[in-house]
């Protein structure tokens, strides 16, 4: 089992219990959680595991980010680093931000529509809120005047590398891998939820969930009948970009 997905049945198993406890079906404590229980025996396969997608902590972000716009200078210089906000704030993969076309981009209702047969969605439409800040990459591309076609390219209009996405972290001197932003977003998650009771309900283990694309579970695959639970996902993602 890879690590993001023990982790989605760990915290899932985690978020039934702690249900039950409140519905005072069972004792107070939860054995499925991580810190000081199951890290205690299995903390050596999560160091293993971490080694597919190298990520660095939320707590780092806003400074990563700024690291980030600082490598676009003069802006627009580096339309790879728009590229890569971009992916943070849509916690999307990095071949899809890379991909992402005009014609899936709604700037009204601000939503990209990731069509079925595209991206990793072979069976799915699929619909991802765009916040402020992303919606404003987009209008700043130069791609934007026609809104046609690819909308990040490199500065002579080719197609981005995945390796222009993924080596950037360590050139900024940063742990991580692009596709690892994505555990980022998931551990910010689960942090706020942990944190702030008053928003355990908001920020729903399913819509969560649904934030990162992930709809092979029972719960996942009825809240995406659900309208994909796009409102949430929509505060969620604005959060996020707080």
């Amino acid at each position: 089992m890879k690590k993001e997905t023990g982790k989605r049945v760990q915290n899932y198993i985690e978020t039934i219990i702690q249900r039950a406890i409140s519905d005072e079906l069972r004792g107070k404590a939860n054995p499925a959680i991580w810190k000081n229980n199951l890290a205690t025996n299995y903390e050596h396969l999560e160091n293993i595991a971490s080694k597919e997608h190298r990520a660095i902590h939320w707590a780092e972000l806003p400074k990563f980010i700024k690291a980030v716009n600082k490598l676009d200078k003069p802006t627009g210089s580096r339309p790879d680093a728009q590229c890569m906000i971009f992916m943070i704030l849509t916690v999307s993969r990095p071949q899809e931000a890379i991909l992402a076309d005009w014609k899936e981009i709604d700037l009204e209702t601000k939503v990209w529509h990731q069509p079925k047969g595209k991206y990793k969605s072979k069976k799915l439409d699929w619909d991802i809120p765009l916040c402020p800040t992303a919606i404003k990459i987009l209008k700043a591309q130069p791609s934007y005047a026609k809104q046609r076609g690819r909308i990040f390219s490199t500065l002579n209009g080719g197609e981005f590398y995945s390796a222009a996405l993924s080596s950037m972290p360590d050139t900024l001197g940063f742990d991580a891998v692009a596709h690892g932003f994505r555990s980022t977003f998931r551990t910010w998650g689960q942090d706020q939820t942990k944190s702030k009771t008053d928003i355990t309900q908001k920020y729903s283990e399913e819509a969560l969930e649904l934030s990162m694309k992930h709809v092979e579970t029972a719960a996942t695959r009825a809240a995406y009948a659900r309208s994909q639970l796009l409102e949430p996902r929509t505060i969620i993602i604005g959060d996020y970009e707080k």
